[in-house]
């Protein structure tokens, strides 16, 4: 794994100019302060020093993993030390070693392998595309101080988004309404949020409440909410219509709403579920799913798979076969989905959804809702909802 030192000086001049934005994601806005996600993983460099740099990966359980690839002091071969450890917020501290010993394949012999206890290594990032490193070497020759980090690169599927006015409601939320609804309610970085109740009584998803909403000193409130019915029944009269809804919150302890539609107003008691504002891991929601999809008119029985890498294909009754991806947020433990139909069967046409996708662990489902204008112009919304088999 030795790094080729002309090949990487190459690398970082030809991607220079994608420094300053979330490379095949979306652009990341400055900001003040960001959570570290999945959205971080990547090759980072200072382009003061072209040449030498790190690669990170954002690791399940909060971990992250890091290797500087560069050179010894004395500037007579390369040298390569990391090491794995926990992040929290914007900061991550790493016990690093160095390894020696190894020769090039077929002479390597894992025994002549030594880690070599090199340091720490502190990562402090001030939005998706900045940072810096400060270490501390024990290792003789390299010493203490730090270099600043621009991103150089971000991995296909993987979004990052930076967030001065992140949402202090930001998470998921459960609970039960007046009407004896079950609720699940993610509120996103910037605000936006769905909330996903049930049929009175019952368990299975029968609508989403979208919309924006802003917080401040313990209230929250939001006026442009949508009520999005789910289609029980294979041909169904729903349709979407105007709601709104305020409360009051705890941050990462309570979140209770007023929430009024047209069918009426009921109030929403909802208590924030630990450890939510951390981005999800690919690996819980794969496998194969038996349930249906639809939109508000009516829903299909379907099946769809998703795969360890975040890959979607499936089909349901009326024959709409589609693929997709899913992609973790960087904050909240919930991912962004997107939909392309693979044939014309698909109520939808040829509309490329997206939306949110939330894996419900202990229920072993999955919801997943996009909004999107029908052919007549008018808001509709397309699910898929499904239990792991």
């Amino acid at each position: 794994m030795n790094p080729n030192a002309s090949r990487s000086k190459r690398l970082a001049h030809r991607l220079m100019h994608l420094v300053g934005v979330c490379v095949l994601g979306s652009a990341c806005a400055t900001a003040s302060a960001v959570d570290i996600g999945p959205g971080f993983t990547g090759a980072w460099y200072d382009p003061q020093q072209s040449g030498h740099g790190l690669f990170l990966e954002v690791l399940p359980n909060n971990q992250l993993l890091a290797f500087w690839f560069t050179f010894t002091p004395d500037g007579t071969q390369q040298s390569w030390f990391g090491g794995v450890g926990p992040y929290a917020g914007n900061k991550a501290t790493l016990p690093v070693n160095l390894t020696t010993g190894g020769r090039w394949i077929p002479n390597f012999d894992p025994s002549k392998r030594v880690d070599h206890p090199w340091g720490t290594l502190t990562f402090t990032f001030s939005d998706c595309d900045q940072g810096r490193v400060d270490f501390t070497s024990s290792y003789p020759g390299y010493g203490s101080n730090h270099m600043d980090l621009t991103r150089l690169t971000l991995p296909a599927g993987l979004t990052c988004t930076s967030s001065a006015s992140a949402s202090v409601v930001k998470g998921l939320w459960t609970g039960t309404t007046s009407a004896n609804e079950s609720a699940i309610v993610v509120v996103l970085d910037d605000g936006s949020y769905e909330i996903v109740y049930s049929k009175a009584g019952g368990t299975a998803d029968a609508g989403v409440i979208r919309g924006t909403s802003s917080a401040d000193a313990g209230t929250l409130s939001s006026s442009d909410a949508m009520n999005y019915p789910i289609a029980q029944a294979t041909e169904a009269t729903g349709f979407a219509s105007a709601a709104s809804v305020d409360g009051t919150f705890v941050p990462a302890s309570a979140l209770n709403l007023t929430i009024t539609t047209r069918s009426g107003t009921r109030t929403l008691a909802a208590a924030f579920v630990a450890g939510s504002d951390q981005a999800p891991s690919l690996d819980a929601p794969a496998g194969g799913y038996g349930g249906y999809n639809g939109h508000i008119g009516g829903r299909q029985n379907a099946t769809f798979t998703i795969d360890g890498a975040g890959n979607i294909s499936g089909r349901n009754a009326a024959g709409c076969a589609y693929t997709g991806t899913i992609a973790p947020r960087a904050s909240v433990r919930v991912f962004d989905w997107k939909l392309v139909p693979t044939n014309n069967q698909c109520i939808f046409g040829s509309t490329h959804l997206s939306g949110l996708l939330y894996y419900d662990e202990a229920a072993r489902q999955v919801h997943a809702f996009a909004a999107y204008a029908n052919e007549a112009g008018a808001a509709d919304q397309y699910f898929m909802i499904g239990a792991k088999n």
